[in-house]
């Protein structure tokens, strides 16, 4: 089984140009590595893989890794020939940068039948196309719903209460100069018009609900499944919400979806939040409504023209950016791998090989793999041969002509500078595939018209991630202790719960009321917990209640975040523990000596700070003073308090 590594240089390599790198072998091509251990595995294509998901790959497949070879696509596959027992019949593609699997990449790729992207979206892959020739199509899945979902949510917290904004206040050092930070604006209550009900967007609606918000939703049909108000025409959803959030895949119908008129009946206080893809969104419309104030803010994790972003954006405290990130933690980038490893073995009907044995595989077939990871790469190797054709410098007819077994499948990552489409280009440069795999969950960068033109198959899997940032985690599953579960703290653990997080509490006494885990000592909290969240009031004794044994018990992966007083957590104990790396990170709403900020931690990338503004915004300062009226109202008329506090 064949695999070609195939990444960044598409223009050169299906066009017949050479690549700008120097030939470093002609009998041996760099990107193809043996898999002894496995006999005679598949071969693979991977365009523009990352390291580590390319070396998972090199354990189970043949990878042609034509683009870091320097070679022409066609000296590196007439070289690979000597090396590899056929032409690659898969292609696993990483979605991102200029690539597409199109007429012209399936025309360079004869052998090719499938095509596996590690995103969800399949914009890189002209569908029609591969299906025309027989190439089957699969994406990621569901692998990456969760975190897309955690990251749309967090981006709206993050709009809303100001939080970025208010971050760079404090380490810009302007709290103790300026004072208090202008009010943000509560997320319960918020009416939240969901465009796409899918799998993200259903768990995006999930978490909103444990915030209070209204859901409203707008999909190709109306889902019998689902309670929320549903509406056919997106511009009546945006007038009807306070938030838009763009969770929908990337098609005809969807691009520029969220438009000048749309953005027109969000209304000025509304915000948009875009973690589907870029071109969803009028870039444009979506700028000049920010400038001229007819919205209020946005989020934005996908943009039209990656990486580029608007540099009006750039300058704008009431907009959120990030670099398509929303899908990149370890958890999900570890499930990708294993999911596209499964789905090449269903096209190549080869066993899942646990150990370096596998003198069972027999022949194994050929595979493309389209920009992925090392730790990717690495697992796929253990099952195919990969050809990277990427860093091979060789066209790709050449670097196919060497190839004896044409590629029937191919993975097709939707991420990077450059993205991946699988068109009718590609599939007319790589014929012989027959099916793509997309590890993403959409599959905007697939043309899927195409594919089912040529009789391709497709499966989805996740949402296309970029590596040269470091992974984030999951939230989902991690083991959440509160210290302090008083109504601060439930309200924390009932959100939290909607994220798929294990809650356990410290009180000074257990709540027969909760099914949560109690532990009556902090210590033992901590070292069952990824998290602690202190929640609790300052007395003599919570006072530094998390100290350096609490820390050293929550290890090096914990996390620490203070809502309560600064006092609660012994300020220069956590500074010495995140400087030593002795736990990975803290959120800081509240300090021991206010406005000052230990200057340790204004420089420090796993810390968020904010100038304690969590519980300032315009709707609970307008229920504060309500609240302190009724209480003074009740006292001068010798009524009981509403909120009496006893000692």
């Amino acid at each position: 089984m064949l695999i070609v590594l195939v990444q960044w240089s598409y223009q050169n390599w299906v066009h017949g140009s050479s690549s700008p790198h120097q030939v470093t072998s002609v009998n041996a091509p760099p990107g193809v590595v043996s898999a002894m251990a496995l006999g005679e595995p598949p071969s693979l294509i991977i365009i523009c893989p990352g390291a580590s998901f390319a070396a998972v790959l090199r354990q189970r497949f043949h990878v042609l890794d034509f683009f870091s070879s320097g070679q022409s696509p066609e000296a590196f596959l007439a070289a690979a020939a000597a090396a590899v027992p056929g032409p690659p019949r898969a292609a696993v593609v990483w979605a991102g940068g200029p690539f597409r699997v199109d007429a012209a990449f399936l025309d360079a790729v004869p052998s090719l039948r499938c095509v596996i992207s590690t995103a969800a979206g399949v914009d890189h892959i002209d569908l029609h196309e591969c299906a025309r020739r027989g190439v089957v199509v699969a994406n990621s899945g569901n692998v990456y719903s969760t975190d897309v979902a955690d990251h749309a949510v967090g981006m709206l917290v993050d709009v809303l209460r100001r939080v970025s904004a208010a971050e760079r206040f404090v380490r810009h050092g302007l709290w103790p100069v300026q004072g208090g930070y202008p009010l943000g604006s509560k997320l319960g209550g918020k009416r939240v018009g969901i465009i796409g009900l899918g799998n993200i967007g259903s768990l995006i609606a999930k978490r909103l609900q444990a915030f209070g918000c209204v859901i409203y939703y707008n999909s190709r049909t109306s889902k019998d499944s689902v309670s929320y108000k549903y509406f056919p025409n997106v511009l009546d959803l945006a007038s009807e919400s306070d938030v838009l959030i763009v969770a929908c895949a990337l098609n005809k119908e969807t691009r520029h979806i969220v438009n000048k008129q749309v953005l027109e009946a969000l209304g000025k206080d509304g915000v948009v939040i875009n973690v589907g893809r870029g071109a969803n969104v009028d870039e444009m419309d979506l700028v000049h409504a920010l400038q001229e104030g007819k919205i209020a803010g946005a989020g934005l994790d996908v943009f039209q023209n990656e990486p580029k972003v608007p540099a009006q954006l750039l300058a704008m405290d009431n907009v959120v950016l990030t670099p398509h990130v929303a899908a990149q933690t370890s958890e999900s980038r570890s499930d990708l791998c294993d999911h596209t490893i499964r789905n090449l073995e269903a096209f190549f009907a080869v066993p899942i090989v646990v150990s370096a044995m596998a003198s069972s595989f027999g022949e194994l077939p050929s595979l493309i793999l389209i920009r992925h990871g090392a730790s990717f790469i690495a697992a796929l190797r253990q099952r195919f041969r990969l050809l990277d054709l990427f860093t091979s410098g060789q066209s790709l007819e050449a670097f196919l002509a060497a190839v004896p077994e044409p590629p029937r499948a191919a993975v097709v990552w939707a991420g990077g500078p450059n993205p991946v489409r699988v068109d009718a280009a590609f599939l007319d440069a790589v014929p012989s595939i027959q099916c793509v795999f997309s590890p993403a969950a959409g599959v905007d960068n697939i043309d899927l018209d195409e594919c089912a033109r040529r009789s391709r198959g497709a499966t989805p899997s996740a949402q296309r991630t970029q590596v040269p940032l470091h992974i984030c985690f999951q939230l989902g599953g991690k083991r959440v202790g509160i210290i302090g579960l008083g109504n601060i703290g439930s309200l924390i653990a009932k959100r939290l719960e909607a994220f798929g997080c294990v809650i356990y509490y410290n009180s000074r006494t257990s709540k027969d009321s909760v099914p949560y885990k109690y532990f009556p000592n902090v210590l033992d909290l901590a070292s069952e917990s990824d998290v602690i969240i202190v929640a609790c009031p300052l007395n003599k004794e919570t006072r530094h209640i998390v100290n350096k044994k609490v820390l050293e018990a929550i290890g090096k992966d914990g996390v620490i975040i203070n809502v309560g007083r600064g006092a609660n957590v012994d300020e220069v104990e956590m500074v010495s523990a995140l400087q030593e790396g002795r736990i990975a990170g803290a959120g800081l709403d509240v300090f021991e000596n206010e406005p000052k900020v230990p200057v340790q931690l204004l420089s420090m990338d796993n810390v968020v700070l904010s100038p304690h503004v969590a519980v300032l915004t315009l709707e609970s300062r307008s229920d504060l003073r309500d609240h302190t009226i009724r209480n003074l109202e009740a006292f001068f008329a010798a009524k009981p308090l509403l909120t009496p506090v006893l000692p």
